[in-house]
């Protein structure tokens, strides 16, 4: 029997059901994230948007929505689909979800029409995203940093790899998608879990659950530094580090707590330092990337304020790496993450992700667990995990006039 995990919870109005798709080798990135996309398009049934409509009407207003992300060496497709709960209507509208759900699997419109529609979604996708400064350094930097690494690819590929894609690739990767991934299934509302699995039987296929790797930790020999000029609104950076921290265990949450500390709170040291006391910075921030065992720190930068706002932000990781830290600031931080953790049980999608976390990391924590951990990490512990940081890429690119190239 294929991974079905429920998450029973009568607070919610709808019933989410979520299929994720995990590949465990490597895979044409923009080819599933093509799929991702065709999959919630049309179906061999529903084979237009106006009958895909009328079907999800049909169901009280259902939702249908596909994604595609990437979790370390994994790259997952996510098909996720809510209807309202049994509660609140006569008809069997949990087996209509599944049946439905079926379609959307195992006879989606692979054809030519949906594929051009589709290549140009995720051109689009791609290039607004490289029309964002913020967004193109960091792609940029994860790219030098991740050389050989899964994070030196985008999850949705590149476009030189869009143009040359085939019809035939996709489908492809679909028949790869159905035979060799692993799928997991989680299901958050008022179902009955004998009911539930009865009728997922009755209407999907088994396929393979079996435990892949996804988490690893970036490693790097010398410090890369790139710098351009171009044709921007404003200089940017960012900064990559090794943070030599698996995203499991009290060392990963204190890490966050770190993060936090660093550069995302209205009172970190990135945001005081960089930004209020010296203005040489529209916007900064540092986030974990657990997954690939990095930190990042990102900027938005005045002229001319380039190599100062760097020099201050690296000034700020040697500050609590000498165990500078402000208890207040520390206690702010972490009051926030407990209170984001209570926040995910207010949400289906949150749980959802959550739970999924758990699976692939064979890491189970409740909700209070999780928040006593947090609540009892120290100061000391996020200066043990600040001085594992290892910086790995500089990434700037200056503002140039019109005779310089355009992101």
């Amino acid at each position: 029997m294929s991974n079905i995990n429920i998450i029973k919870e009568e607070k919610f109005k709808d019933i989410l059901i979520s299929l994720r798709f995990a590949s465990k080798t490597p895979v044409n990135r923009s080819a599933r994230a093509i799929l991702s996309i065709m999959l919630s398009d049309r179906t061999a049934k529903y084979d237009s948007k106006v009958k895909m409509n009328e079907k999800l009407d049909h169901m009280f207003g259902a939702t249908l929505a596909s994604s595609i992300f990437s979790y370390g060496y994994s790259n997952v497709i996510d098909l996720s689909s809510s209807t309202l709960s049994q509660r609140f209507v006569s008809d069997d509208l949990l087996e209509d979800h599944i049946e439905f759900l079926s379609e959307v699997v195992y006879a989606p419109l692979l054809n030519e029409a949906v594929f051009k529609e589709a290549k140009i979604m995720l051109s689009d996708i791609i290039e607004r995203e490289k029309d964002n400064i913020g967004s193109y350094v960091i792609n940029q930097a994860l790219k030098v940093a991740g050389k050989n690494y899964p994070l030196e690819n985008s999850r949705y590929g590149s476009l030189e790899q869009l143009k040359s894609l085939t019809l035939d690739e996709v489908k492809a990767a679909y028949e790869a998608m159905l035979n060799d991934d692993s799928l997991t299934i989680m299901v958050v509302g008022d179902v009955d879990e004998v009911h539930f699995k009865s009728l997922f039987q009755s209407y999907f296929k088994e396929h393979t659950s079996k435990e892949f790797k996804s988490n690893y930790l970036l490693k790097s020999d010398e410090v890369s530094v790139v710098e351009k000029t171009m044709h921007v609104p404003s200089p940017n950076f960012a900064l990559i580090y090794n943070t030599h921290v698996l995203n499991v265990g009290r060392e990963y949450w204190a890490l966050q707590l770190m993060s936090m500390v660093l550069g995302q709170l209205p009172n970190s040291y990135l945001f005081q330092e960089v930004r209020e006391k010296r203005s040489l910075t529209y916007s900064i921030r540092s986030m974990v990337g657990g997954y690939d065992g990095i930190l990042l720190i990102s900027s938005g930068v005045r002229d001319g304020s380039m190599d100062e706002a760097i020099k201050i932000s690296q000034e700020q990781i040697a500050r609590i790496q000498a165990h500078d830290v402000n208890e207040v600031l520390f206690k702010s931080a972490q009051a926030m993450l407990i209170n984001n953790m209570y926040q995910v049980e207010d949400s289906n999608r949150r749980l959802v992700d959550r739970k999924y976390r758990e699976i692939i990391l064979d890491e189970n924590y409740s909700t209070e667990e999780l928040i006593h951990l947090v609540s009892t990490i120290t100061i000391d512990e996020i200066v043990a995990v600040a001085n594992k940081l290892e910086l790995n890429t500089i990434y700037k690119i200056n503002k140039g006039g019109d005779d310089v190239e355009n992101i």
